[in-house]
């Protein structure tokens, strides 16, 4: 990398829906970035608890600006609604419940800069409710949570772009912190309107089956928080129903043009995601009948 070369603007959205208990870490670790050129964008989905006590000290920093939603309009929305009113030419979203070390911007910065990607991320610890660990997303030890994304926990995750790819098509769900060109949003669109949860998997997807290179930093550089009220841990129903959808988004060509041996992956993949759901529903109070009229009805 050409250190003689300016600095690129970051800019950090943080969507925020009734996160009292935890937005004010998430704000402090943005605040905290070492990296030189950072902007923050913070939208707040329509929150109805304490949330917003917590955006006075930062109201008047410079670079930062935050937006107050009249009424609740989803996640995918308070994304893509921060995605039109960054200034950088990187961007990233960090959750209002997820936690970065100082230097996480730095660190994975200038590998996508060394490395000339288009987009990146850096490991995280993972934190239980308000209780640090030592596993990890994706290094040793690795959080159970994490076991499902590439095939078990002695898989090491790669580094390089190619094998990076070959693993996101797979379904590996790379960093929620991921670091992005902001023109690929521009190239691929915003956030997918006809997903809840799983928007960013597809927005992987769409991005390196179009040809983005991307780059893992395998040091762990904050904390992915993993609670009750988390989305795919609230309701696993609406989770696995949104995961199926967004596999048959990619299984019918729409993001972007699968190998035979990537559709093979993927069709397993909704083999094994269908099975989950299944399973979720018998745990209910649902007949088998009444099962699988609600999956017909829910054209999965």
């Amino acid at each position: 990398m050409n250190n003689s070369l300016p600095l690129p603007l970051v800019s950090v959205v943080i969507p925020s829906y009734n996160s009292e208990q935890f937005v004010d870490a998430a704000l402090s670790s943005a605040a905290s970035q070492t990296w030189p050129k950072l902007e923050v964008v913070v939208v707040d989905d329509g929150s109805t608890d304490g949330t917003s006590k917590h955006y006075a000290k930062y109201d008047q920093l410079p670079n930062w600006r935050i937006y107050r939603l009249p009424r609740n309009r989803g996640a995918r929305f308070a994304y893509n609604f921060g995605l039109m009113h960054v200034r950088g030419e990187y961007m990233m979203f960090l959750d209002a419940d997820d936690i970065l070390f100082p230097e996480y911007v730095e660190a994975t910065m200038f590998k996508i800069l060394a490395d000339k990607a288009d987009m990146g991320f850096s490991n995280l610890y993972v934190m239980e409710g308000h209780t640090p660990t030592d596993k990890t997303c994706y290094g040793k030890p690795r959080h159970p949570a994490f076991d499902y994304a590439f095939g078990g926990p002695e898989n090491e995750f790669p580094q390089s772009h190619q094998a990076l790819r070959e693993l996101i098509v797979r379904s590996a769900s790379i960093g929620p912190r991921a670091i992005y060109k902001t023109e690929l949003f521009s190239m691929f669109g915003p956030e997918d309107h006809r997903l809840r949860i799983s928007h960013d998997w597809l927005r992987h997807i769409q991005f390196v089956l179009g040809g983005a290179a991307c780059v893992y930093n395998p040091e762990p550089l904050g904390y992915y928080r993993v609670h009750p009220n988390g989305n795919s841990q609230r309701d696993p129903v609406a989770s696995g129903v949104d995961a199926l959808k967004a596999i048959n988004i990619v299984l019918s060509g729409e993001v972007g043009v699968l190998t035979a041996e990537e559709r093979n992956a993927i069709t397993g993949l909704w083999k094994n995601y269908r099975l989950m759901l299944f399973q979720a529903l018998a745990r209910s109070d649902m007949s088998t009948s009444q099962i699988v009229e609600w999956i017909v009805r829910q054209q999965i």
